[in-house]
């Protein structure tokens, strides 16, 4: 089950790494880093994971932020490793997560960007 979650986000990941990612893939790997995220919150006590799923955050907004100056998704070098670990932390937490647990996630997720005025929902 894990590996047909991960084919898709690992290929999307590989994308924004070659600087030929869309708004699809832009959008499948930070739906992916947001649900690790409210994943780690539920788990808890795990400051660990939670630094590195921040930093990918500000890699995926500076990375949006070069797409809005150059016209195409790009990562600095630094913005390249926050990215990809935290696809390897969300791996880790899928792998670690019941389905049941990553559905719960996914709700809270939306639930948490329903609250926000243009909300963007896409599960990984």
């Amino acid at each position: 089950h894990a590996d047909g979650i991960m084919k898709p986000v690992r290929a999307a990941l590989q994308a924004l790494l070659d600087g030929k990612a869309g708004d699809t893939e832009y959008r499948r790997v930070g739906s992916a880093l947001n649900v690790a995220t409210v994943r780690a919150g539920q788990i808890g006590d795990n400051d660990a994971a939670v630094a590195v799923l921040q930093a990918a955050s500000f890699a995926m907004l500076d990375c949006l932020r070069i797409r809005h100056a150059h016209g195409r998704y790009g990562l600095t070098g630094p913005g390249r490793q926050a990215i990809t670990d935290g696809i390897d932390l969300y791996e880790t937490i899928l792998r670690g997560s019941t389905p049941r647990q990553m559905y719960e996630a996914e709700r809270e997720l939306e639930r948490q960007l329903s609250k926000k005025p243009h909300p963007e929902k896409e599960t990984a």
